[in-house]
């Protein structure tokens, strides 16, 4: 991009950038994620990395409970189906999502 870019251009270039960093953010994440896809449990690095997000957040939800995590020898480890979960629909399974999941399952089942 060695061109003089125009005020009117910016909008242009803008949106080519933007699109740009989408796809830079999917190779990355594709990256990892097949990385990580061999793997059920995941170290605190690992996590951070596929979900793009640093070790800080991810200590900090796990501290206000809204990331599942479980402890091995005292560190944390993170279920790859779960944070996988995360990535697609931008919130984590929870407990009580799973039962009232599983409870209108049922209900619509007895219904039909």
């Amino acid at each position: 991009m060695n061109r003089d870019l125009k005020l009117e251009d910016l909008p242009e270039v803008v949106n080519q950038l933007t699109n740009e960093i989408k796809d830079l953010k999917q190779l990355v994440s594709k990256l990892f994620q097949s990385k990580a896809q061999n793997k059920e449990w995941l170290t605190l690095i690992e996590a951070s990395d596929m979900i793009g997000v640093s070790k800080h957040t991810i200590r900090k939800k796990v501290q206000n409970g809204e990331m599942p995590r479980k402890l091995r020898n005292n560190k944390l480890v993170f279920n790859y189906g779960e944070l996988n979960h995360f990535m697609h629909n931008g919130e984590f399974p929870t407990l009580e999502k799973v039962k009232n999941k599983a409870y209108e399952a049922m209900i619509s089942k007895f219904r039909s």
